[in-house]
């Protein structure tokens, strides 16, 4: 077990043994999942962003749908924050 730290932003960095043993290389995604006291990262191999965006905008595209980049912004926020909001109700659920 390797030991690691996390800063004042949140960021933790994965020693670089556990790096090299797995053979990941930045920039690198991870989906992050709670269980208990335990945080695990599951790494997400081959996912490229440019062309999930690109195959969201094809959509807006073909549906004619016309969003500002603030609008884009702001859809994401509240997308993030009913994530939060959905996983906060989830972990007070979990421990009632």
């Amino acid at each position: 077990m390797e030991l690691t730290v996390m800063d004042e932003e949140g960021r933790v960095q994965i020693p670089k043994a556990v790096l090299d043993a797995m053979d990941i290389d930045a920039p690198a995604n991870f989906a992050v999942s709670r269980h208990g006291d335990a945080i695990a990262l599951y790494v997400i191999r081959g996912i490229d962003k440019a062309s999930v965006w690109r195959e969201i905008f094809k959509k807006f595209d073909e549906k004619n749908i016309n969003m500002s980049e603030d609008e884009v912004l702001e859809e994401i926020q509240a997308y993030r924050k009913e994530q939060l909001q959905a996983s906060k109700q989830e972990q007070i659920e979990h421990q009632a």
